[in-house]
Parts: C-alpha cells; sequence; structure tokens
C-alpha cells in the first residue's frame, strides 16, 4: 500500500522536526535527508503517526466485517469508513484525549466518535480490546516496511555487489587471517563473502513478514464480547478471520491479550542479522582504508574532507558510521526477547517496550543498507596497491600450497618427513635473513626435486602466489547468476505485494 506518510508531507514537516531535534530522545532524525528525501522512510510506516494510520486501517475492516454481516447498519458502517482516516481524525487530536484519558487507545476512539454521528460512534468498538487493534496495526506496518521499504534497499545493495564483484573477479587480493596474509583471493570474491551472508536473509525477511500474526479475541483473548454481541449473526472466528484478511494478515490461532512474541521474535532477529554482515562489510572497509594497507577507500578519491586538522586524511565515515549504528541495534535484541514475559495475559512493559525496537530495529537496519550501498557504488579499489601488499612477504604466501604438494611428494617418494615443520623452518628463515621464500625453496635440494615433478602448470601455481587461487572465478560466476535470479524472485514477490495489499 502507499506509505501512510507520503514524503511530499515529511518534507513539508521536515523543517521543524529538526528545529526540535535537540530536544528529542533519540539522534535518528539527524539521519534523514529532510531536505531531499528522494527515498522510502522508516518513519512513513513505522513512526507513532503511521501506526495510528493503521489502528484506524484495522478498526474500518472490523466495522466493515460488522456490517457485512448485519451486526451494524449499513449506512453506520459507510459513514465509519468513509470518515475514519487521518485527516479526518489528526493523530493530534488522539494525543489530546490521550493526555486527558491516559490510554492510547481509548483516545483514538474518542477522537474518532468527534467526527460521526451520534449513532455511529457507538459502533466502533464494540467487543475489542486495545491489543486488537495495537497488534494488528503493528503487524501489517512490519510486513508493509519490510516489502516496501527494507528488502527493496537490500536487493539494491546485493545488485551493486554482484556488479562489483564480476567487475573484481580477476583483481587479487590478499587474504587474511588474525589480520596476518595467509593466501591470495580476490576483490570479487570477498565481496561474495559479503553477500553470502546478507542473501539468505532477504528472502527470508518476507516469510517472517508474511508470518506476522494480529488477533481480534478481545479481553485476555476468550471471544466472549464477540460472542455475546455477535454470536447469532456471525461466529468470533469468522469475524477475526476476516477482518484480518483485510489486513493480509492472519489470526494469530489462541492468545491471550496479545499476539504471541514467537511471531515477532524472529522478524526482528532477521533484520539484526541482515545488520549484523553490513557491520562486517563496513569494518573490512575500515581496515583496508587504513594508512598502512591502503587497498580499498569507501569513497571516490575526491575533495572530501577527512579531518578538521589533518588536510592530509580520509576518514572512513560511512563504513565507521555503519559500525555505531551496530553498536546501537545488537542490544535491541535483548528488548525483543524480554517481551516473552508478560503477567499473565498481558501487562504494560511490552507497550513502552515496542515502541522504542519496533521503529528502531528497523529504522538502523535500512540506514546501515543505504550507507552499505552507498559505499559499495563509490569505493576505489587500488589494484596496484593489493599487488604491493601482496609481494610484502616476499613469497610467504606460498607457503601452504609448497607444504601441501611437498607433503603428496614425501608420500609417494616413502619419505618418513613432517612437512608442515619443513616448510615452517624454511620460511623462519626467510623471515629472519629477509630472503625471499620463493628464491630459498628453489635452493632447497628436497622441494627443487619436488618442482620438477610436477606439470608447468602446477609448478607455475606454487611459484606464483597471484595464481594460487582455485575456484575462486568460476564460483563468482556461478553464484552472482544463482544470486541475481533469486534477486528477481524476491523482486517479484515485492510486485505482488504492491499490486495486492490495499487497505479501506
Amino acid at each position: 500500500m502507499p506509505a501512510p506518510i507520503s514524503l511530499e508531507e515529511l518534507k513539508s514537516k521536515g523543517r521543524s522536526v529538526t528545529e526540535f531535534e535537540e530536544y528529542l530522545p533519540s539522534s535518528y532524525a539527524r539521519y534523514i535527508d529532510w531536505e531531499k528525501l528522494e527515498e522510502p522512510e522508516i518513519v512513513q510506516y513505522l513512526s507513532p503517526r503511521a501506526i495510528y494510520e493503521y489502528q484506524l486501517i484495522f478498526i474500518k475492516s472490523y466495522v466493515n466485517v460488522l456490517g457485512k454481516y448485519g451486526v451494524i447498519p449499513s449506512r453506520i458502517t459507510a459513514e465509519i469508513v468513509q470518515k475514519l482516516n487521518g485527516k479526518n481524525v489528526p493523530y493530534r487530536r488522539q494525543q489530546e484525549w490521550e493526555d486527558k484519558l491516559r490510554h492510547d487507545i481509548r483516545g483514538l476512539i474518542r477522537a474518532s466518535q468527534e467526527v460521526l454521528s451520534r449513532e455511529a460512534r457507538y459502533y466502533i468498538y464494540l467487543g475489542l480490546t486495545s491489543y486488537d487493534v495495537v497488534n494488528s496495526a503493528w503487524s501489517a506496518a512490519l510486513r508493509d516496511v519490510s516489502y516496501e521499504v527494507i528488502v527493496p534497499k537490500g536487493v539494491e545493495l546485493s545488485r551493486i555487489l554482484i556488479k562489483r564483484a564480476r567487475e573484481e573477479k580477476k583483481t587479487i587480493l590478499v587474504g587474511r587471517t588474525h589480520k596476518q596474509h595467509a593466501a591470495p583471493t580476490t576483490v570479487g570474491h570477498w565481496l561474495l563473502e559479503i553477500l553470502g551472508g546478507v542473501m539468505p536473509l532477504l528472502g527470508e525477511q518476507l516469510n517472517l513478514s508474511d508470518n506476522l500474526r494480529g488477533k481480534v479475541s478481545g479481553f485476555v483473548g476468550t471471544s466472549a464480547a464477540q460472542k455475546l454481541l455477535f454470536g447469532e449473526k456471525v461466529h468470533p472466528r469468522k469475524l477475526e478471520k476476516e477482518t484480518l484478511s483485510l489486513m493480509h494478515l492472519l489470526p494469530d490461532p489462541l492468545t491471550g491479550q496479545v499476539v504471541h512474541q514467537t511471531y515477532y521474535m524472529p522478524y526482528f532477529s532477521n533484520l539484526i542479522g541482515i545488520a549484523g554482515n553490513l557491520a562486517k562489510f563496513g569494518e573490512d572497509i575500515r581496515n583496508f582504508q587504513q594508512t598502512e594497507v591502503s587497498e580499498i577507500c569507501e569513497q571516490r578519491l575526491s575533495e572530501q574532507v577527512g579531518s578538521s586538522t589533518g588536510a592530509h586524511k580520509r576518514n572512513p565515515i560511512d563504513s565507521e558510521n555503519i559500525g555505531g549504528h551496530w553498536r546501537q541495534i545488537l542490544p535491541k535484541i535483548i528488548s525483543v526477547y524480554e517481551d516473552f514475559v508478560t503477567d499473565f495475559q498481558r501487562d504494560l512493559r511490552s507497550s513502552s517496550n515496542l515502541r522504542y525496537y519496533g521503529s528502531e530495529i528497523p529504522f538502523i537496519t535500512y540506514h546501515m543498507l543505504r550507507r552499505s550501498a552507498k559505499i559499495a557504488k563509490n569505493m576505489t579499489i587500488r589494484r596496484e596497491k593489493m599487488m604491493e601488499n601482496l609481494s610484502m612477504t616476499k613469497g610467504l604466501i606460498s607457503a601452504e600450497p609448497v607444504q601441501l604438494a611437498l607433503q603428496v611428494y614425501c608420500i609417494k617418494k616413502n619419505l618418513d618427513i613432517d612437512t608442515h615443520e619443513y616448510v615452517r623452518k624454511l620460511s623462519d628463515r626467510a623471515v629472519n635473513e629477509n630472503i625471499n621464500f620463493l628464491s630459498i625453496i628453489k635452493d632447497d635440494s628436497l622441494i627443487s626435486d619436488m618442482l620438477t615433478s610436477l606439470s608447468i602448470a602446477d609448478r607455475t601455481v606454487l611459484l606464483s602466489p597471484e595464481k594460487y587461487i582455485g575456484t575462486v572465478e568460476e564460483d563468482i560466476e556461478y553464484l552472482t547468476n544463482t544470486w541475481e535470479t533469486q534477486l528477481d524472485e524476491i523482486e517479484n514477490r515485492i510486485k505482488q505485494h504492491l499490486e495486492n495489499v490495499s487497505y479501506l
């Protein structure tokens, strides 16, 4: 569906929001470009105003089903459906009533009743409890924001990474473990390492979004009010199913007063999984950009100012922003798990908790996706520096293939030699005497004999570290094609959502 809050409205309000930024409990407004607003924003779906709009949609859906079965006169149903919207019943008016009554849903009802006829005002909340409204609204909003904002941005990032991986599939990069040179890889392979963590989570985010649930089971979840009031005309289960179908939701099969946290927990956990992979991407970029490595810069080398005092610097600002947001998002999963526990059927702890993590986890994930896409698109690959760093250890990066080939040779020759220890001593000598490792192994009689026994192709791999990259290139070709197909499928699901999901 179209976002409850349009970009045009955000644009018009943006300046006034930033004026009050210093008074806000969160700095997230800092990361929204209120002037441009060329892309969707999480606040269009998960801000208090947006959730309020979803709550109005739920009430209209409920009333519509009651009207269908003759519980409410058709003219009353039509009046409520027509008049109940954010324009006629402004969020600010609901807030004023909430301040008086100290209850958000009672405030919504009183504000709504002000625009309805005397007869209609008594029908809009019959048989409901607050979390019928709240849970159903949040579930629809969280589903929509995944389909319409978060996952599309994830697809955009994925396609950029695929494009760059293909461009850099032959670009030799030092593979590192424990921050030390290990074996060669390529930039393309590294980029697909990052994408390999993100890809499974994008489709799963849609699956988890589709499994979010609503409820229309009333006070403590027994449907007692619906059975008492409407049981002769429509069964409570049928009323619940048809109401939620208008919001494209399934019911939680049996609830207390709230939808089970079982449905929300994996949704938010999956988002944090996406964010974790982006944090890894940002951290790698930071390490690549440090002076001693200097292999990849997150930006195009330009006139960016990197330091308030050091005119020579280019700081990895976006990468460090991603890292900072990872520190913010990770602890919030604790809040999600805390909401499994309520006092019997319900208490207010989850109410205040959800107001924070319900919008903040999606917001931070989306912001990290957006920054990551910017980095992936603009980063500078410094190929010459990569080759320079590859040669820094003077051939030692060939120690693994030499040791493995020597091990096979000794088996064939029935030689009882610990080849790992043998090559380790040669490596130590290369380091201590500052001699190229490849020169040392060529002069060693055992290894020289082993090299002579190899094919020209295998010998070349051992003596040319940049050629020891295994199946990297074919893996890149296979996976980029495979993942492009998966991204096409995800985009098709998004298209179907946009075509099929609409509300009263």
